[in-house]
């Protein structure tokens, strides 16, 4: 059987090692197995006597929405189902780093796209190679035609409707990923406001049960629910990925605030600045889900959107006024709710 635990995985090295065999390791993600990854794989068996390949799991997979596109048991299958590939097994976390330290290859081989380390934007291949060196593991890159999951996805499996397929064509051959990453860069100092509603969204994942022996109405059997930062919340936490620091300005209710959530679901680099709705509570969206289906069978709204008092708008006002010429960006994310009056 190839496809191990990661700990069996050790062992299986430990004993390998002990009869004088030499070690290769590989990892990587491996979403659409393709010619560049088994060519890749080949020449990496060649550095060594047995080949070891480790497999990002779902959990750590960022290539984007609706990635990965074959779950983490299938990746492992198809790895293993190469015959230069002689065991595989899933990780447990989002690098090779820990793997590394547990597995103690001989050789640790990327691919001929990573020799640049300029290019490691996120810096997990930089943290890999690092730790290898520290434990005495030989790092090689493969040298062969470069293939990339993700632009053959993108491209030819992609989930997008057609018009957005037409419009990302269009964009990628109007801008080199350079030029994208150079204008990205570039807004991290920008200072940025963004006031609007904050909204809760919470889902109460169920079972339909049939209707109720004593009244007509719909029995529901709860399985369990989960509560997210929506709204302004949202916005703050998107831009907070582009910019150094996010001034977050929001409503919170006087009853039911939720304020020590909120503050948990923020980025590090979003401060808030929360204003009172007195005698209102913070909005709070509950949908009740089927567990199956993800159909949505009843929805209840706890808030008050009557809007703001004459006194409590003047005061948000007034700090808008001494605030604005401090930001070269302001985002108003009006959702209906009575942040943001007239």
């Amino acid at each position: 059987m190839k496809i191990k635990e990661l700990a069996q995985l050790s062992d299986e090295i430990k004993a390998l090692k002990l009869a004088g065999k030499k070690i290769v390791h590989c990892h990587g993600v491996f979403d659409l197995l393709h010619i560049g990854h088994i060519r890749y794989l080949r020449q990496a068996g060649t550095f060594g006597d047995v080949l070891v390949v480790t497999v990002t799991p779902d959990q750590f997979v960022d290539k984007g929405p609706h990635r990965p596109a074959f779950d983490e048991k299938l990746r492992a299958e198809g790895i293993a189902s190469l015959g230069c590939v002689d065991f595989v097994a899933i990780n447990k976390w989002a690098t090779a780093e820990e793997t590394l330290r547990v597995l103690k290859p001989d050789f640790y081989v990327k691919g001929a796209e990573f020799k640049d380390m300029a290019s490691d934007i996120t810096g997990k291949i930089g943290r890999e190679v690092e730790v290898a060196r520290t434990i005495g593991v030989q790092i090689v890159f493969a040298d062969d035609i470069i293939f990339s999951s993700s632009n053959l996805i993108n491209r030819y499996m992609s989930s997008f409707p057609k018009e957005t397929q037409e419009y990302l064509e269009i964009f990628r051959e109007r801008y080199q990923p350079d030029k994208i990453f150079t204008i990205m860069d570039s807004m991290a100092s920008i200072k940025v406001l963004v006031i609007g509603d904050t909204i809760l969204d919470e889902y109460q994942y169920c079972s339909a049960l049939g209707i109720s022996s004593k009244d007509p109405t719909l029995a529901l059997q709860y399985h369990s629910k989960d509560l997210f930062a929506g709204g302004v919340l949202a916005v703050a936490n998107h831009l907070a990925g582009f910019v150094d620091s996010v001034q977050l300005t929001t409503l919170l209710g006087e009853s039911e605030r939720h304020e020590e959530f909120i503050r948990i679901q923020l980025a590090e680099n979003v401060n808030p600045f929360f204003f009172t709705h007195k005698g209102a509570p913070t909005t709070l969206k509950k949908r009740f889900v089927d567990g199956y289906s993800f159909n949505k069978m009843l929805e209840v709204y706890v808030m008050d959107d009557s809007g703001l008092p004459e006194d409590e708008d003047a005061q948000i006002c007034n700090w808008l006024v001494d605030q604005l010429p401090n930001y070269d960006l302001v985002i108003a994310a009006d959702f209906g709710h009575g942040a943001i009056s007239d």
